[in-house]
């Protein structure tokens, strides 16, 4: 008999500028924060990098997770999930051309490929993967993340001074990919923004399709959001471009109104723009940023599988 692992209800996001702890509880097939809090970091204390040092005093940053915790009335917690800052980790899909014959050779090929799009070797990197299904001609799928064996070990060290146990470290992205499969239609796109630009995910059927990261500058966000809707419209969906139903937006870069007018330029029907209900998310606070608790709270519905 195999047993799935078993992932604690309560998960913290770390970003540059804030912490959110969020523990959930589920009735029926709603999803609801039970407690939490949000906290604001001061400024240079993280600095998210894939390849550089991202913790300027882990002992102040450790104080003010604790008080995070403690304030959301989770500091008897000690079992966590954590989200880190997307900057932190890469995030693709890979697909195989050639079905591997063991567990070994998939991790090789995973390896290799990672090696290929990144340009660094493997052992110097994390490598966790999912399998995520086949495309179109059979090929399997496997959604992909890596981080640096330094920059994870800053994290680490971080937690071991907090005595935590940390079973599950992703990066935002793949939390708040989590909470929305939750809800997804045909075709979900995440738009999930960051200082230096923002990811998109397709995700098809709740199933991530196509995933892009993109930097730019916030003047720049318009036309880049454009650029990949007349992508989706003429390459992933050039037959029913109306398949697109959902969105779901993390980040405050990029009004609804504008949207709105993007959307009416590229596609024949206008999605629904995706809030916290929509997810089976309530959140019973009206001081609780949805965008900043999504990544934790998507994180923690792993509990329940």
């Amino acid at each position: 008999m195999f047993f799935r692992p078993s992932y604690p209800k309560n998960a913290i996001s770390i970003e540059r500028e804030y912490l959110a702890a969020v523990e959930l509880q589920k009735r029926s097939s709603t999803y609801s924060i039970n407690k939490a809090s949000i906290a604001n970091l001061p400024e240079g204390l993280l600095t998210p990098s894939f390849s550089e040092k991202n913790i300027a005093d882990i002992e102040e940053l450790a104080h003010l997770v604790q008080e995070a915790v403690q304030n959301a009335d989770l500091r008897r917690q000690k079992r966590w999930s954590v989200a880190l800052p997307d900057e932190t980790a890469q995030t693709i899909i890979i697909t195989l051309e050639t079905e591997p014959k063991s567990q070994k050779e998939l991790y090789e090929v995973l390896d290799w490929k990672v090696e290929k799009t990144l340009g660094i070797p493997a052992e110097q990197l994390r490598i966790a993967h999912e399998n995520i299904g086949t495309d179109d001609s059979g090929k399997k799928r496997y959604i992909v993340t890596a981080i640096n064996l330094s920059v994870l070990e800053e994290y680490e060290n971080l937690f071991e001074q907090m005595r935590w146990h940390v079973g599950l470290i992703l990066p935002r992205l793949v939390g708040e990919i989590k909470l929305l499969t939750k809800a997804s239609e045909a075709d979900s796109l995440l738009l999930s923004f960051r200082r230096e630009g923002f990811s998109a995910v397709l995700l098809r059927n709740s199933i991530p399709f196509f995933l892009r990261s993109v930097v730019c500058e916030e003047r720049e966000t318009d036309d880049e959001i454009y650029r990949l809707l007349m992508f989706y419209k003429e390459r992933l969906s050039p037959e029913t471009p109306e398949s697109l139903k959902s969105i779901m937006i993390i980040g405050r870069q990029v009004e609804t109104k504008r949207l709105s007018k993007i959307l009416n330029e590229t596609l024949t029907t206008e999605p629904k723009i995706l809030i916290s209900n929509d997810l089976m998310l309530d959140i019973p606070s009206i001081n609780l940023d949805f965008f900043k608790i999504a990544a934790p709270a998507g994180i923690a519905t792993l509990a329940w599988g």
